[in-house]
């Protein structure tokens, strides 16, 4: 009897174990299409944007979210350092645009303390293309796009303060 009672123990600790595996791996994937979900949502909201023509004074397209996309206008920013906060892959990046002539002349990230060191050594590399472009309105990186888009909507929200 004693043998019968170790295969049960041994049946029912390997049965115990199973069903903590396909717990696990289905966790995993809930977080993962959570976060597939989330970076889906982010591309469609930083392709939808409003864009307004300051030189006619009307809005030229409409997109679900009311943010403005202050890259239309390049060159006529008004002179200064602005700065603005957007939410990347761990939370809040802080940058500073300074604008010189109308033009982006530097975009500088104040703070990111929260972001994966990874994904935002990565996503740094829209910052050359922000200012080569003078639009925010660029390619994010494959690979960091929370971060990118951080990046991103914080030197549009820092714009807003320099559109004439």
């Amino acid at each position: 009897m004693s043998t019968m009672k170790r295969k049960h123990k041994s049946f029912v600790l390997r049965l115990v174990s199973l069903v903590v595996i396909v717990a696990a791996l289905l966790t995993y994937n809930l977080i993962t299409q959570n976060r597939l979900d989330a970076e889906a949502e982010a591309r469609a909201a930083a392709e939808a944007v409003t864009v307004y023509d300051p030189l006619a004074g009307d809005v030229l397209t409409e997109a679900s979210d009311a943010s403005a996309d202050t890259s239309v206008g390049a060159g006529s920013w008004k002179d200064g350092t602005w700065e603005g906060e957007a939410t990347g892959y761990g939370g809040p990046i802080r940058v500073s645009v300074v604008v010189s002539g109308g033009k982006i002349t530097s975009v500088g990230v104040l703070s990111h303390d929260l972001e994966d060191d990874a994904y935002y050594s990565m996503a740094e590399a829209v910052i050359p293309e922000v200012i080569d472009a003078q639009s925010t309105a660029v390619d994010t990186v494959s690979g960091a796009t929370f971060s990118s888009n951080g990046i991103l909507g914080a030197v549009d929200k820092a714009l807003e303060g320099a559109v004439n």
